[in-house]
């Protein structure tokens, strides 16, 4: 009988052991017992996640790249007044600048080369603007002032202003197609302008230089419109080929243009503040 309980004692002693390890892995969670269990249970887990992701990053960086990228829902306000040509406050107290264009505006050609600073330093060109500013300004009061409009936000600009693709709510008309059929505006590549919007506002505008509407005849004809300029084609923008900022652009980047008439036609836009725009007493 003693052999046969000396014999046992070895098999007790280890369910013993066993059933204490038991028991402390249940008492303490943080045990490394518990964490290598816990770590293999949610692995699956932590997999479909991180491969989502993923896929949201690479869809991301394909929709901002082509203009794809969904829109969130339009809402509809009333334009209270038109501030420049591109930018409107509306009845609900938003300002929108409208996406894929610009009008000439103080912003375009704010401390644009040393002897313009050197006359607001002395107080000349207090009374100028940049040539065509009012105009544009009465065309977007022609397309869309007081109107109702359809406004979908696409960003914000450096002023924290809402950038929207505007429209007017009875018929669609595209505001920003509007202003660029009339010469009051240009192309700009802003973020979030669908490719369909980009290519049409191209061919309005190239309609609008070849019929010299607004105010391309004076830009163009200036003779700053026949030096060279230098497009950045990550960003779309383009500047005078002798600046340091053309110079800064990655040659893998770099598209050159023959005169400044070519430059837009390409559809690029101008890196502001603009040199070339020309100016004119405020009326």
């Amino acid at each position: 009988m003693n052999h046969t309980a000396s014999r046992m004692r070895p098999a007790l002693i280890f369910l013993l052991a066993l059933s204490l390890v038991w028991v402390a892995a249940v008492s303490f969670p943080g045990s490394p017992c518990i964490a290598a269990q816990s770590q293999t249970q949610e692995r699956p887990k932590a997999r479909p996640q991180a491969k989502a992701k993923a896929k949201d990053a690479v869809k991301s960086k394909a929709e901002a790249r082509t203009g794809t990228r969904s829109q969130p829902k339009p809402t509809e306000s009333v334009v209270a007044r038109c501030l420049t040509g591109d930018t409107l406050q509306l009845t609900d107290r938003r300002v929108v600048h409208i996406a894929g264009i610009v009008a000439p505006t103080a912003l375009l050609v704010a401390g644009a080369g040393k002897e313009k600073e050197k006359e607001k330093a002395k107080g000349k060109g207090a009374e100028t603007e940049p040539f065509h500013a009012a105009r544009s300004r009465s065309m977007l009061e022609g397309v869309a002032g007081r109107c109702r409009v359809r406004v979908t936000i696409l960003g914000k600009d450096a002023q924290g202003n809402a950038i929207a693709d505007v429209s007017l709510a009875d018929g669609g008309q595209s505001v920003a197609e509007a202003m660029v059929r009339l010469g009051g505006a240009f192309c700009y590549p802003h973020a979030g302008v669908s490719a369909d919007r980009r290519n049409r506002l191209l061919s309005l505008q190239k309609d609008a230089i070849a019929a010299r509407r607004g105010f391309w005849g004076r830009v163009l004809s200036q003779a700053l419109a026949r030096e060279t300029y230098t497009g950045d084609r990550h960003a779309g923008l383009f500047y005078p080929g002798n600046s340091s900022e053309a110079r800064n652009i990655k040659p893998r980047n770099r598209m050159y243009f023959g005169t400044l008439m070519d430059a837009f036609l390409a559809g690029y836009g101008p890196a502001m503040p603009c040199t070339f725009w020309p100016s004119e007493k405020r009326p």
